[in-house]
């Protein structure tokens, strides 16, 4: 049995929510290939609460405290086994320093790494082991796939490195040098490009090490993207972008030029609400007929007893506590005939805040899901009522769906369709009213894990929009160069 090894060096959130992908692949692979895949999980960082929050599922508030590596082998290990998939799919811890002899010895196929929780400069090492590997393994040795992760507020990073050199490709070292950055904004002949270039200038920008480096100081972020800095949303998408980079990264043997190595996401204006006030926490209310907040053993009183964003505090600090109180009152539904992608969806809407979800369909695996929300698998068609849901989700071509989302249609109901031509591509649109032509289709098939999951959180972003009253008609790309507008 052919037996894929994926080292992730666990530095924060992102790292579980790549192992969780990561997972949610080798399961679907299970029926296609006799391949298995190991991950080993390296790190001595501890889980805190603010990673259970942007994890979005991948790891559990019994986790805070506990060693990040420990709980990432653990999420993989109740996966494989609730989704009987313990023999294709299996984790263990990685231990002792993380060096090219460790990594050639456990004979590694793809190396994770990101500078959530550390420093860019400790990814860039990885990287330089990875190149050291290479050269010991020779052109006819295993293929070593780097990919390198970060997460922010609004956007997020991925940098995949095959080895690839005669095909151009360069090690996160070389590619973060200002050689490399000139190298994309003169390969940039299109609108996305010069997208990509701005949004790499960003993050460039954003890090100590390579801001000097353009001959610029550090920019600091804005003060929302500072006190959260990464949602869930964002963590995922960028997680799952590298897997699917990991897993297409030695399948074409084309010119690879810097643009390639890189993709940015970004949440396209989705958090930002209209009201400059909406970030503000809300104020305790104390009347005379409630008890008065008891202090701590340290003396210390809070006063937001009974406050109910515990676990969302980031990213009620981003997009609004009135977003946020809106979205644990909202009822959404998810209709579709690919499980892989209403569960997803389930997923995803858990991690932003949503706390009831209904599944039509095909019925999702309820895993990695915010403990907080409770899904309605497989609910009862005789049941729905288009006008009782505050936005729908449809995943794929589902005809005894299409009845409800005619007439949540006549109601302005926000129905969000997500289409897939092919597994590594996808679209999000977002209709407002029977007024707007979209034209569905036939059932075309399923999309990959990585695919799936980061057209889920497009969808959720857009639910958040909806909880702020900010709801749009749009249509969103996404492909293997990111995320755009379509």
């Amino acid at each position: 049995m052919d037996e894929r090894v994926v080292v992730v060096s666990c530095a924060g959130a992102c790292a579980a929510s790549f192992a969780a992908c990561l997972s949610r692949q080798a399961a679907l692979e299970a029926s296609m290939s006799s391949g298995r895949t190991t991950v080993l999980a390296h790190g001595g960082g501890r889980v805190t609460a603010a990673d259970v929050e942007t994890a979005g599922g991948a790891l559990k508030p019994s986790d805070v405290g506990g060693s990040l590596a420990d709980a990432v082998v653990r999420a993989v290990r109740e996966f494989a086994k609730s989704s009987s998939r313990e023999v294709v799919l299996s984790a263990r811890r990685l231990d002792g320093e993380l060096t090219a002899e460790a990594i050639e010895a456990c004979g590694a196929r793809a190396v994770f790494a990101t500078s959530d929780g550390s420093s860019l400069s400790v990814a860039c090492g990885i990287s330089e082991l990875c190149e050291r590997v290479r050269a010991v393994r020779g052109a006819q040795g295993k293929e070593l796939t780097f990919v390198y992760v970060s997460a922010g507020a609004l956007t997020g990073t991925v940098f995949v490195d095959a080895g690839r050199r005669a095909a151009g490709e360069r090690t996160l070292y070389e590619a973060v040098r200002p050689s490399s950055t000139a190298a994309m904004v003169e390969a940039a002949a299109t609108s996305r490009d010069q997208t990509k270039c701005a949004l790499h200038y960003e993050f460039l920008m954003s890090h100590p090490e390579t801001a000097p480096l353009l001959g610029k100081s550090a920019v600091k972020p804005d003060a929302v993207a500072e006190r959260a800095p990464a949602t869930a949303s964002v963590c995922s998408m960028v997680g799952a972008v590298a897997v699917g980079k990991v897993l297409r990264a030695s399948a074409s043997g084309a010119s690879v030029g810097a643009l390639q190595q890189w993709t940015h996401v970004e949440a396209l204006d989705l958090y930002r609400p209209d009201r400059a006030d909406a970030h503000a926490p809300p104020k305790p209310v104390m009347d005379e007929y409630q008890t008065l907040p008891s202090a701590d053993e340290g003396g210390h009183v809070d006063m937001n007893v009974g406050d109910d964003f515990e676990g969302y505090e980031n990213q009620a600090n981003v997009y609004g506590y009135d977003a946020m109180n809106k979205l644990r009152e909202m009822l959404v539904l998810v209709c579709g005939r690919d499980a892989e992608a209403n569960d997803a969806c389930a997923t995803a809407l858990a991690s932003v805040g949503i706390r009831t979800v209904d599944i039509f369909g095909s019925s999702g695996s309820g895993r990695f899901l915010r403990e907080e929300c409770d899904v309605d698998d497989l609910c009862d068609l005789d049941d729905m009522e288009s006008y009782k849901y505050h936005a729908i989700v449809r995943t794929s071509a589902c005809a005894a769906a299409d009845e409800l989302i005619a007439a949540a249609n006549e109601v302005r109901t926000p129905v969000i369709e997500i289409t897939s031509a092919e597994p590594s591509k996808a679209r999000v649109h977002v209709n407002l009213g029977s007024k707007t032509k979209f034209d569905r289709g036939t059932f075309m098939g399923w999309m990959d894990a990585s695919t799936a999951i980061v057209a889920a959180h497009i969808a959720a972003m857009e639910v958040v929009r909806i909880a702020q009253k900010r709801e749009r008609e749009t249509s969103i790309e996404l492909c293997q160069d990111g995320i755009f507008a379509a």
